[in-house]
């Protein structure tokens, strides 16, 4: 189809407008009660499923609903990046005062105030997107479970026999252990 003319734009701003429960139906009745044509319900109808079809409507609708979620995606990281900040600096200002009242009491600490200030400290590093510990994993070949080969064939069947029974605490076939009679 031919490019894309004001009528047909503005029919698709219409559509669009009408958010999540449009309908190329609806629009018709819509511009036919807004005096928006002098067509009957049925051409209006197909002269916006030629323009729907032909300029890619449902496509350009799609993407400007991808638009619009990245938008309000970026908005939302933007709050919640201002509204962490604002909890770091009101986390810090507590942990001074509380770290301030424990300086200067006389020597006793409170359980819930230790426990308070482990918490707000927890709070805090993961705010500041900061780890409070580094953790390190190792892997084996291609990522999977470190394998480790255990070789005992230095040892004698004997040997194996006598560290068996040691580490259970047993006697060996041979005797060793003491009876009382």
């Amino acid at each position: 189809m031919a490019k894309e003319t004001p009528k047909a734009l503005e029919a698709f701003e219409r559509y669009w407008a009408m958010g999540p429960t449009r309908s190329l139906e609806k629009l018709a009745e819509n511009d036919i009660a807004q005096n928006l044509t002098e067509s009957s319900p049925g051409s209006q109808l197909r002269v916006l499923k030629d323009w729907s079809a032909g300029h890619a409507w449902q496509d350009r609708l799609k993407e400007r609903v991808s638009e619009d979620a990245e938008i309000n995606r970026e908005h939302n990281r933007e709050r919640a990046d201002k509204h962490g900040q604002r909890l770091l600096t009101a986390i810090e200002v507590d942990c001074t005062r509380l770290l301030k009242r424990l300086q200067e009491s006389p020597g006793e600490l409170l359980a819930d105030d230790a426990s308070a200030l482990e918490r707000l400290t927890k709070l805090y590093y993961q705010l500041a997107g900061q780890p409070l510990a580094d953790r390190h994993e190792l892997t084996g070949k291609g990522g999977g479970p470190v394998e480790h080969e255990h070789k005992h064939d230095h040892l004698s069947t004997e040997d194996l026999a006598a560290i068996a029974g040691a580490s259970t605490g047993g006697d060996s076939a041979e005797g060793g252990g003491s009876s009382e009679d």
